[in-house]
């Protein structure tokens, strides 16, 4: 009852004048300055948005105004870094565990990063020695193994491991993000390298902090490379499922032009690539290029019913029958989406605003540019008729 009968109602006046083929008409008569400002603003984009950078951080899924995030950081200022760098050192042959000799190697690697990284609190087995000795006492190998007996078992085998030739200095280092860290870790490594080392074997930095920089770098980057791959395949085998190879020349700037625009965004304004940001940017992509497929399925009729020749009033037509099916399903989209962006985790907002843009850009690009791109495209393939007669 009352849908059928909101659904018989007559659209108002305002709509109406939307759905008129003035529009549309006017952009194939401006057909070839609309379509150079989306190739130049399309080599801007690009300009901006590569190289790729990416970004990563364990605190990027907390809410900055969590009274526990205020807490940690007021911790971290007392205490020093939670988050370490590890460095681990191998004995390079069998000898006492806390053989002097030993000791004053990893009293030379502790206090050489300390020197160098002076913002970063450095632990290991000298840690220990310096109390001793603070205490006006000489750090021997029995006072050593007696105080490192009182130190709970975690962190006893984190200072000298249970079969005595391994050791780890670890250096107190805050969630700087991923890319700080990289580069903090490959100065970290270098300074190592130079270090010379008779009795142990110094390994390159590692830990959870080290990992997740180097791994969320590279997966964040291979989520990328297949999501640009897939959407320059895409306007391919759109025109492949349509048979037709002008729909893949029309296709591809209006879904790029979107994707472009996101990603010189991230990077202007330094949120770079996510994960978050890398699976919202996939999921949009696909469900936008829903919209192109409505266009050229509308425009491939319209082809069919002419003979094959599509004339500026047919491509009007066409893209009055079915812009308000689309502007009407992205708002749709819009708004079960745009609740998201009042959600306490900073990622679900941040995911709900790239879709929303990436939907709005999408809807834009497919109503204005596309049809500009293909009155173009119809009218080289006309002339070319012409030429051929």
């Amino acid at each position: 009852g009352v849908v059928s009968s909101a659904l018989k109602r007559p659209l108002p006046i305002a709509t109406r004048s939307l759905s008129t083929r003035q529009f549309f008409d006017y952009l194939q008569a401006h057909r070839r300055w609309i379509v150079g400002t989306g190739l130049a603003l399309s080599a801007a984009l690009a300009f901006v948005m590569f190289p790729i950078k990416t970004s990563y951080s364990f605190s990027e899924n907390i809410n900055a105004d969590n009274p526990l995030v205020a807490t940690l950081a007021e911790l971290e200022a007392f205490s020093g870094p939670m988050t370490t760098l590890e460095i681990p050192l191998i004995a390079k042959s069998n000898q006492e565990a806390l053989s002097p000799k030993l000791i004053s190697e990893i009293e030379t690697i502790h206090t050489t990063l300390e020197e160098q990284f002076a913002d970063f609190p450095v632990v290991s087995l000298h840690t220990i020695s310096r109390f001793i000795e603070d205490g006006g006492k000489q750090a021997t190998p029995d006072m050593i193994t007696e105080l490192m007996e009182l130190l709970p078992e975690k962190y006893l085998n984190r200072i000298v491991s249970t079969t005595g030739d391994g050791y780890l200095v670890s250096m107190m280092v805050p969630d700087l993000g991923a890319e700080k860290l990289r580069l903090l870790t490959m100065r970290v490594d270098r300074e190592l390298a130079a270090m010379p080392s008779q009795l142990l074997s110094i390994q390159p930095v590692t830990g959870m902090l080290a990992l997740s920089s180097q791994l969320s770098d590279q997966m964040i980057r291979q989520l990328m490379i297949s999501f640009l791959t897939v959407a320059l395949l895409c306007p391919l085998l759109i025109g492949l499922w349509f048979g037709e190879l002008k729909f893949v020349w029309i296709a591809f700037l209006p879904n790029l032009l979107p994707i472009l625009a996101i990603g010189a965004w991230m990077m202007a304004t330094g949120h770079n690539v996510q994960f978050t940001s890398a699976l919202a940017m996939t999921i949009a992509f696909g469900i936008a290029v829903d919209d192109t497929i409505h266009v050229f399925n509308r425009i491939s009729h319209s082809s069919k019913a002419s003979g094959g020749v599509i004339s500026p009033q047919a491509l009007s037509a066409a893209m009055t029958h079915v812009s308000p099916a689309l502007a009407t399903t992205t708002f749709i989209l819009m708004s079960g989406l745009i609740v998201v962006l009042w959600s306490e985790m900073p990622m679900i907002q941040y995911f709900g605003l790239l879709c929303v843009s990436t939907f709005a850009l999408a809807l834009v690009a497919d109503i204005v540019l596309l049809p500009a791109i293909a009155a173009m495209v119809f009218a080289t393939a006309k002339d070319r008729e012409r030429v051929s007669k």
